[in-house]
């Protein structure tokens, strides 16, 4: 599996970037451990997915499991996620419209400048 974690404890954010490497829903298993791992040893609330180099994005039923996966752990379900893609197709704005229809709190960009400008603003209550 192609990713990679990073820490930025300035402005509190997870950053997680794909590699340009296929994804399978295995390697969707692992990254989501990977997060909720790095999560819970480290209070962060949001989370940078950059998926801009990935060849594919991940078929739609993987993509759809996946969320349905966040959805049903209570930690996950809670963080903020921002997914940088290199355009914002069909694919990409349905893994947004699945996440958003199980209560993520999930967007996706074209920007990492945008991206990062979402994650850190103010969430209204």
């Amino acid at each position: 599996m192609g990713i990679s974690l990073d820490m930025n404890e300035d402005i509190g954010i997870l950053v997680v970037t794909y590699l340009p490497e296929p994804v399978t829903p295995n390697d969707l298993a692992k990254q989501r451990k990977m997060v909720a791992d790095a999560l819970s040893s480290s209070g962060i609330q949001k989370v940078l997915i950059d998926a801009s180099s990935l060849l594919r994005f991940p078929p739609i039923v993987a993509a759809l499991e996946h969320n349905e996966k966040i959805a049903a752990d209570e930690k996950l379900k809670t963080i903020k996620y921002a997914v940088l893609c290199s355009s914002l197709g069909q694919d990409e704005r349905s893994l947004e419209t699945t996440g958003i229809n199980r209560g993520i709190y999930l967007k996706c960009f074209s920007s990492r400048k945008d991206a990062l400008s979402w994650l850190v603003e103010k969430q209204e209550k």
